[in-house]
């Protein structure tokens, strides 16, 4: 048995929210990064300058360009969802102690 690892108490589980913020992670938020990022190459292509434009209209080159705009819009989302999915958290974690703390309950010390 290892001696290092933490045994988890058996009444903690993973709250059903937070599997939905895993299912929002690993499926939405590639799709709503391609999305915006045919937007994003959209108005590059009808109304950025002409030596800002990467590829004529059409070509393979732009596949690749919206896939690398895809993967820096995908980074800016997971990095604002981690964001407010901790700041959430830290809120909920707070106002439940301040709760227990109105109630006269114990509030995490040892019994």
């Amino acid at each position: 048995m290892n001696t290092w690892r933490r045994k988890r108490s058996p009444g903690r589980t993973l709250h059903p929210l937070w599997r939905g913020v895993g299912c929002l992670i690993v499926v939405l938020m590639p799709l709503l990064a391609w999305w915006f990022s045919g937007f994003g190459l959209e108005f590059v292509q009808s109304e950025a300058p002409e030596w800002l434009r990467a590829a004529p209209s059409g070509s393979n080159e732009l596949l690749f360009i919206r896939i690398g705009i895809a993967a820096i819009i995908g980074l800016a989302l997971y990095l604002l969802l981690t964001f407010s999915s901790s700041l959430l958290l830290s809120m909920v974690n707070s106002i439940d102690r301040f709760i227990e703390r109105l109630a006269g309950g114990n509030s995490g010390e040892a019994e």
